[in-house]
């Protein structure tokens, strides 16, 4: 008897044991993430009021029960420079360039034509061909302050994409394409929020990218010379999937994100297609409710079993 009733209680032991193990192991899957949407997107803004599908921000939704929605946030840093022209005894006279001026980071606005793009405001030069897309590109303008000055201004948004996969969703992305780059450059850096201290990490008005790298919260896991090229519209990075993150970023190339040799000038553009990645949904070492159940009920049977 006493044998039959160890053997009894090794067995609710190892239920026991396979009930704790059970939540630390997850299965990864596959997917893809679409963010092109061709023609005018429906709108995303709570109250209904888009321009032209512009959105705060946006949510894509899976395309399979089990796929994470994806969160998607558009971000801009301003930098700006001045010359000027000034009239001196009837003769205009041209001054040099002055420093740029480098704002933080703010909230831009998203939309899905051909491809994910960014813009800081509507019914501008932002949002406008080819700054409709993610890049990093310039806008020039000009004026005169008084008779005898004309001030010109350069401006350029060194644009972003924040991706949010939801709470307790871990995500090794690994393929990034694009559908349109003005015929041009597509040079990206892709980022992970590897912290630990919660949230995206990301404070507007506050950060610069800079900032965000020497925080330790995120880091470049990849940068990317032509996302689109003459081999084809995607490349891949992070193969090993060892970097799992909620919080991914695509920015587009800056001085900021440190340097790449084959990094052009300042004249990339994007327009997302879609991101490709591996998930495993459930925070690691938090037991789902199922499992809790499933160690309540073998330590009761171990419990009962003692009492015999």
């Amino acid at each position: 008897m006493n044998k039959i009733i160890s053997k009894r209680l090794i067995q609710c032991a190892i239920l026991v044991v396979a009930g704790g193990l059970s939540y630390s192991v997850s299965a990864e899957t596959a997917y893809q993430w679409n963010l092109a949407n061709e023609g005018s997107p429906p709108c995303a803004a709570p109250d209904g009021s888009c321009s032209d599908g512009w959105d705060v921000s946006r949510t894509v939704e899976p395309s399979t029960a089990t796929q994470p929605k994806v969160g998607v946030q558009g971000l801009y840093l301003e930098q700006k420079r001045t010359r000027e022209w000034n009239k001196v005894n009837g003769r205009w006279y041209l001054g040099g360039w002055s420093n740029w001026n480098t704002g933080k980071l703010q909230s831009g606005l998203v939309n899905s034509w051909t491809g994910l793009g960014v813009a800081a405001s509507t019914g501008t030069a932002w949002d406008d061909s080819p700054r409709h897309a993610v890049s990093n590109s310039g806008v020039t303008s000009g004026g005169y302050v008084s008779d005898t000055k004309y001030v010109t201004t350069e401006a350029r948004h060194w644009e972003a994409v924040l991706f949010d996969f939801g709470e307790g969703n871990l995500v090794a992305l690994d393929e990034i394409s694009v559908a349109w780059d003005n015929g041009g450059d597509s040079d990206v850096a892709i980022l992970a929020n590897i912290g630990s201290s919660g949230g995206s990490g990301v404070t507007l008005g506050s950060d610069d990218y800079a900032s965000l790298l020497s925080g330790g919260d995120w880091a470049v896991v990849s940068r990317i010379n032509d996302v689109k090229d003459a081999a084809g519209d995607a490349k891949t990075f992070n193969t090993d999937h060892a970097i799992k993150s909620r919080y991914w970023m695509v920015a587009m190339a800056n001085e900021q994100l440190g340097s790449d040799t084959s990094w052009g000038g300042y004249d990339d553009h994007a327009k997302i297609n879609y991101i490709r990645g591996v998930a495993t949904a459930g925070a690691p070492g938090i037991p789902e409710p199922a499992t809790v159940l499933l160690m309540s009920l073998g330590l009761l049977g171990f419990r009962g079993l003692r009492r015999r």
